[in-house]
C-alpha cells in the first residue's frame, strides 16, 4: 500500500481542463433578450465573431447567459438551441425564420425540449446533449426557439453589451410559432455568452501512447513517456499531478 500511495502523490496525469470563453460583458439591462416572457413563442439568433473565439478548435458542450430579477421560479418551456458556422457578419432586416439571408454551415441542433427554471440572479447553464464543434475560423452562428405556448408575468432581464453592428437578430409571435417565411428585426444588443468545452473537447494530438513507471531507485519518482501520430498547432504538453484525482496540480511544461 505505501507504493500505491507513493504512485498516486507523485504520478503526473496529461490533463485536460474544462475551458471558458466570456463573450461580451456589457451591464445593459434587456428584458426581451434571449427570452420574453410578454410573447408565446419567440426566435433569437446571435452572431459571436471569430475574434471573440479565437482560432481554435472547440467542442462547446455548454452556453451560460446572466439574468436578473425573475420571480422565483419563472419558467421558460420548450427550448431548442441551435448553432452553426456562419460567413456573414451582420445580420439585415430581410433575414428570415428559415435563415434565408444568413450564409450558414454545419447546422447543428445541440439541445431541444429544455425548460428553463429561474430561480436566482446570475449565470445559468444550458448542458448542450450534442456538443458544437467549431473549426476555429469564421463566425458562430447562436439559434434560440422559445416554444412555450404562452405568456408569464414576472419575466427579468438579461445582462447584454451594446455593439457597432446589428450582430442580433429577433422575432415573437403569439398563438403559433412563427412560419419560416416570416422576418425579424436586427439589433445591436447581444446577451453577454458563456462558451465551455470539457476535458472531452476534440484536441489538435493524436495520441498513440502513454506509459508511466515508477522509479524506486530514483526516490520512487515517476518516467513518463508517451507519443504522438499527429498533432496541429500544438505547442506543448502541460503536466499535472494529484493526490486524489480532484485537485490537480500544474507541474511542467513539456
Amino acid at each position: 500500500m505505501k507504493k500505491l500511495h507513493l504512485l498516486l502523490l507523485f504520478l503526473p496525469i496529461y490533463s485536460f481542463a474544462q475551458q471558458t470563453i466570456q463573450v461580451g460583458t456589457g451591464t445593459q439591462n434587456d428584458y426581451d433578450n434571449p427570452f420574453y416572457g410578454l410573447w408565446d413563442y419567440s426566435q433569437e439568433m446571435f452572431i459571436i465573431d471569430e475574434a471573440d473565439l479565437g482560432s481554435q478548435l472547440i467542442n462547446i458542450e455548454m452556453m451560460e447567459f446572466e439574468l436578473h430579477q425573475y420571480t422565483d421560479g419563472y419558467t421558460f418551456n420548450d427550448i431548442t438551441i441551435k448553432m452553426a458556422h456562419t460567413s456573414t457578419n451582420e445580420f439585415e432586416n430581410g433575414v428570415q425564420i428559415d435563415l434565408t439571408g444568413v450564409n450558414y454551415s454545419d447546422l447543428t441542433t445541440c439541445l431541444s425540449g429544455h425548460d428553463l427554471v429561474i430561480d436566482r440572479d446570475g449565470w445559468f447553464k444550458f448542458a448542450f446533449s450534442t456538443a458544437f464543434q467549431y473549426k476555429g475560423s469564421g463566425n458562430l452562428l447562436v439559434i434560440i426557439e422559445n416554444r412555450d405556448g404562452s405568456w408569464q408575468s414576472g419575466y427579468g432581464y438579461t445582462e447584454t453589451t451594446i455593439l457597432p453592428q446589428n450582430k442580433s437578430w429577433k422575432l415573437y409571435q403569439d398563438d403559433f410559432y412563427p412560419t419560416e417565411d416570416q422576418t425579424g428585426t436586427a439589433f445591436n444588443y447581444r446577451p453577454n455568452f458563456r462558451f465551455s468545452s470539457s476535458g472531452n473537447s476534440p484536441l489538435p494530438v493524436n495520441l498513440l501512447s502513454f506509459d508511466a513507471e515508477l522509479m524506486p531507485d530514483l526516490n520512487e519518482s515517476v518516467n513518463l513517456t508517451w507519443s504522438t501520430a499527429t498533432e496541429q498547432n500544438n505547442d506543448f504538453f502541460t503536466i499535472s499531478r494529484s493526490i486524489d484525482g480532484v485537485y490537480w496540480e500544474n507541474i511542467a511544461s513539456i
